[in-house]
């Protein structure tokens, strides 16, 4: 079935997911460095944030047995997710490994503009210096007064 946009003034919800393969989420969470990633994910699991940012959780039954061939085999809490992201901030590893760990296996699903959002201003507080501006006046040219070329 084709997906239809339709123009709208409403306020997007920041619960929307956008896919976790699109270039922009990527390129969002490439920007952050590895501790701000962890961090970022920290903040995500956390009590107030989590209605807004849910990660892909696997519920299993007790008699299922199957087993996944998943990279990032889903944790089945969200207190077993946190203690993961406190075991990697102590560990070494790559920004890569994170982000990987992100689109791939926690946040699969997607994430929220709420997430997006707050991706973009974990950003502007690594890097302060990022959004300056400089601005100029510009003035109209004067013209040279005869008198200026007398006195010399």
């Amino acid at each position: 079935m084709a997906r239809y946009s339709i123009p709208t003034k409403a306020r997007l919800p920041s619960s929307l997911r956008v896919d976790a393969s699109n270039p922009a989420v990527v390129k969002s969470l490439n920007r952050l460095s590895r501790e701000s990633l962890i961090s970022l994910a920290l903040d995500w699991l956390d009590d107030e944030s989590l209605p807004n940012s849910i990660p892909y959780i696997e519920r299993r039954d007790e008699d299922d047995d199957e087993e996944n061939d998943d990279l990032y085999p889903p944790c089945q809490t969200i207190d077993e997710l946190q203690q993961l992201y406190f075991d990697m901030q102590q560990q070494k590893g790559s920004k890569r490994d994170v982000v990987s760990r992100i689109v791939e296996g926690d946040w699969r699903l997607g994430l929220t503009l709420f997430q997006l959002a707050m991706a973009d201003m974990a950003y502007f507080e690594q890097n302060p210096t990022s959004q300056k501006w400089s601005a100029y006046q510009i003035l109209p040219l004067k013209q040279p007064s005869q008198d200026a070329g007398e006195d010399q």
